[in-house]
Parts: structure tokens; sequence; C-alpha cells
């Protein structure tokens, strides 16, 4: 059993990186493909018939070419599969109906009602995604919803953990939505969510660490070209990660992005937003202040990271991981200081707040194609 099992994930990693192959580099010939995954020319062969079969990706030859005959390049067909990516991470709900290209298509959202029952709001939610679809253009080519949430989810008890939405965790959140829409559904971390879609606009890039700023923090892996969520799916929970502070005592970073220390610091209630806001303004002298402790406590992050995983690639991003060049390049100079000489890049989220759409739908294609 251990044997087949290890053969069906080898094939599915395989689908996958072929998958996202073509979709960064398309047009793109199949010879190119193999050099790029180091997956052998008859697999590509096997997959690429697949992926054809599905008209989810066509034959062209537009590429680039050396001369004599034409080599056939391969690109994505956009129009032939599409998906529904769902953020909710907050109450604030923006859904989206996604192309096989990763192009959005149609976007629209739905406010939630903190102060009413959770599983009433999720219910309006997911009868709000069945009345629009199905009456959409696109309803006989949908192949899923992918849905990217705030905490952590238990596939197996099917329940959301640590969430910024109160009460979700009392719900069992992918038999709710399977009881009225009738496709496949898969559930992701918010922040996973938008490292599988940024890493797609990083070409060349195998691992990535994702520094996700919302109402809280958190963190997304790719190793390998793979998501990585750890034995429990903690993984990236890196507001848990341990900070030693005066006098010894020990404290945890997301200590200090937390509204208690803004407050301390800065003598009025703020949120990690209102210190965004007012930090891009350049408004508050005791916000810069406190901004100087900010960089120095990701600095102190990402050093980490590269030391621990030797990941050269971070990622600032979220609804509030705004920041201009100079300040991410002071913390890229520091690591480099501290790293042995070795040059990491901290760059800006290329996705913006399209990044838990993107890539909930992304995680929709690669799961689908894994049966085709």
């Amino acid at each position: 059993m251990a044997k087949i099992y290890n053969l069906r994930k080898i094939k599915e990693n395989n689908i996958r990186l072929v998958l996202r192959e073509i979709l960064r580099n398309q047009p793109i010939s199949r010879s190119e493909i193999a050099q790029k995954t180091n997956v052998s020319n008859a697999t590509i062969s096997y997959i690429v018939n697949s992926l054809l079969s599905e008209n989810l990706v066509v034959e062209t030859t537009k590429g680039r070419s050396t001369g004599g005959r034409k080599p056939v390049f391969l690109e994505m067909n956009p129009k032939s599969k599409y998906m529904i990516g769902v953020d909710l991470s907050d109450y604030t709900v923006m859904y989206a109906v996604v192309d096989a290209n990763l192009e959005v298509a149609y976007c629209d959202r739905l406010v939630m009602n903190p102060d009413e029952d959770i599983e009433e709001n999720l219910l309006h939610l997911a009868k709000t995604l069945k009345r629009v679809f199905e009456k959409s253009e696109y309803k006989d080519k949908i192949v899923g919803i992918g849905l990217g949430v705030s905490g952590v989810y238990d596939d197996k008890e099917d329940r959301v953990l640590t969430s910024e939405i109160r009460g979700i965790e009392t719900v069992r959140i992918k038999n709710l939505f399977s009881s009225i829409l009738d496709l496949p559904i898969w559930i992701e971390n918010d922040a996973n969510c938008t490292a599988l879609a940024e890493i797609m606009k990083l070409k060349g890039v195998k691992n990535l660490f994702l520094f996700y700023m919302s109402k809280g923090i958190g963190g997304g892996i790719i190793l390998d070209d793979r998501l990585y969520r750890g034995e429990t799916g903690f993984a990236g929970e890196i507001s848990k990660n341990a900070m030693i502070v005066r006098n010894g005592a020990i404290r945890t970073i997301g200590d200090f992005f937390s509204e208690t220390y803004f407050k301390r610091r800065i003598g009025k209630d703020m949120m990690l937003g209102d210190v965004m806001e007012e930090y891009n303004r350049r408004g508050d002298k005791e916000v810069k202040i406190l901004m100087d402790d900010l960089q120095r406590c990701m600095t102190a992050i990402f050093l980490n990271v590269v030391s621990l995983l030797d990941i050269r690639t971070i990622i600032v991003g979220g609804k509030y991981g705004t920041f201009d060049r100079a300040f991410l390049r002071k913390i890229e100079m520091d690591i480099q200081r501290m790293f042995f000489g070795e040059s990491v890049r901290v760059l800006p989220s290329a996705l913006g707040s399209d990044g838990i759409i993107l890539g909930s739908a992304q995680m929709v294609l690669e799961n689908y194609i894994k049966v085709i």
C-alpha cells in the first residue's frame, strides 16, 4: 500500500510541475518542460496528452524557434475550465471566477454580519455562490471551489482553527458548502494560498517565504515548488515564533504586532491596519519610531527563515503588507550583513489583495488535474 501511495504522489507531483511550467513560461515546448522539471520525456508526453485530451492545454507553433522545422509549443486554453476562488479571511468575502490561465474573469464580494450566527453567514455565502454561478456563462466549465480561510484548516476534522472569524471553528465548513454546492471543494489557509499564487509570478524560483500581514501576521512556505504545511498544517504560523527580549523574558513575534504592544509604544489604541495607514501617510512620529522597531523585528524573522530553510526569496504581502522599496531594501541589506554576505531578496507582493483568490483557484486547478 505504501508503494502505491508513493507512486501516486510522484505522479501527482509530476502533473503539478508540468502544469506550473506551462503557466509560467507559455508558450513552451515539451523538451523545455523536461529540462526545467527533470521529468522524463516519456512522462512529460503522457501528462501533456492527458492535458490535451481535457482541452486544458493546446498546441501552437507560436514561440521561440532556432530555425529549421517549427517546434510545437504548449499553452493554456484559458476558456476551457474555470475555478471559483473565495477569500474567506475576513467578514468581507471576495469571490471570483478564475480561468485556466489564472486570470480573474468575474469578481464580486459579500459582507457577512459579525453579529449574526456564523453558520447562517456561511450558508448565505454558499447560497449566493450557487445562485450567481448557476446563472453565469461559466457554469458548465467550473471544476471546483477553493476557499482561502484565516486560520489553520484541519481536513480530517473539517474544522478551521485559530481564525479571525469568530465561531467558524464550530462549523464543519466543507460539509456545509458541499450541502449547497454540487462541486468539489478545497480549503487552505489564506497565507498558504497567497504563497502559491505569488510564486507563480517568479520565474526560476522554487523556494519562497511569504510574510502575511492582515489583522494578525502569518506565513506561507514553498519548498522545492511545493507548499509546505508541516505535520499538522501549522507550518508558517510565524506569530508564535519566540523572541528573547529584555531581562530574558520570552515573547512571541505576534506580541510585537499586537494592539497591546502598539498602545504601549504609541499611547493610543491602534491595530496593525491603523499603524500601516499612518505609516504610509508619513504622519505620526511615534508611528515612525514604532515602524523602525517592526523593521528590526521583520529582519529577525526573515533571518531565522533564511538560516533555517535556506530560502532566498521573501515576499511581504497581505492586506497591510504595503511597504516602500527602501523599507524592504534595508531589511535585505541587514540580512546580507548578518548571513555570510549572501544575498536575499525581500520583495513586495505582486498580487496585492488578489493573492488569496488566485491561490485558492490555483489549488482547485492543481487538484482537479490530479484525477484526469
